[in-house]
């Protein structure tokens, strides 16, 4: 699959969907140095905003797997935002990255203004590969997260208890809603703040 990206590049290299595809060809064998380096080509090269956008989330995708890398990640899903302020998977991406990284009210502070985004959104065109979107459901669980980290205890229980109730996530999220509710529940109920 890759000889035949890498093919298409060659044929014609300022086309943006090709440089895409030869990133995403790199960054599926792990090779995260070139898949940047075409997805920022991409970017460059781009007269489709939608795409420029989503390569750009590619970038911060994959800095993130290189792991301390946070700067770089930050200004890629920064520049995707600029790029295409209306759409929320970016404003996941940046709350994500705050949660990650301690920096909790930063991270409830993003929640709030990708669920905003994401609850304005009308239908949106679909991007070509997975960058990590949960759909409002994201911002709320980042939202009860970081909601303990800040001292808004009761609140981020009824987060999880809101999240259990009316939406279905993926399996990773549903067990970790599932023992936050129990173990927030007995930690409130240990220092007295709910019975």
């Amino acid at each position: 699959m890759i000889e035949e990206a890498l093919l298409t590049y060659i044929d014609s290299p300022r086309v943006g969907i090709n440089n895409f595809t030869l990133g995403q060809e790199y960054e599926k064998h792990r090779q995260l140095a070139a898949a940047i380096g075409f997805y920022i080509r991409t970017a460059e090269f781009g007269d489709d905003k939608l795409l420029s956008y989503e390569a750009l989330l590619r970038v911060a995708i994959c800095f993130e797997a290189q792991g301390k890398r946070v700067s770089p990640l930050k200004g890629a899903i920064l520049r995707a935002i600029s790029v295409m302020p209306d759409r929320p998977e970016g404003y996941f991406l940046m709350t994500r990255t705050y949660e990650q990284n301690k920096n909790w009210h930063e991270a409830y502070a993003w929640s709030f203004i990708g669920e905003k985004i994401a609850r304005g959104e009308k239908e949106l065109k679909p991007l070509i590969s997975d960058v990590l979107y949960q759909g409002v459901e994201g911002f709320i669980f980042e939202r009860a997260v970081v909601g303990w980290w800040i001292g808004l205890y009761t609140e981020s229980l009824d987060l999880f208890k809101y999240l259990e109730k009316n939406f279905k996530m993926a399996p990773i999220y549903q067990e970790s809603i599932n023992n936050n509710i129990i173990n927030v529940t007995n930690i409130l109920k240990d220092k007295g703040i709910i019975k």
